[in-house]
């Protein structure tokens, strides 16, 4: 978890949720796209792999 204050942190933000985030404005040119994009290249990541697109 990343702090969200250098001193007295009273809240803290995933790093995995931020890499997400960044990983989606980086490819957020064309919204759906994008969001089709990130949501498969991080299912991957995390080995849930599309076996098949006729779904």
């Amino acid at each position: 978890l990343f702090p969200t204050a250098p001193s007295q942190p009273r809240m803290a933000v995933s790093t995995d949720l931020l890499t997400f985030y960044h990983a989606l404005f980086k490819h957020s040119c064309n919204a759906i796209h994008a969001l089709a994009h990130i949501l498969k290249t991080h299912y991957a990541c995390r080995g849930f792999l599309m076996t098949n697109a006729d779904v």
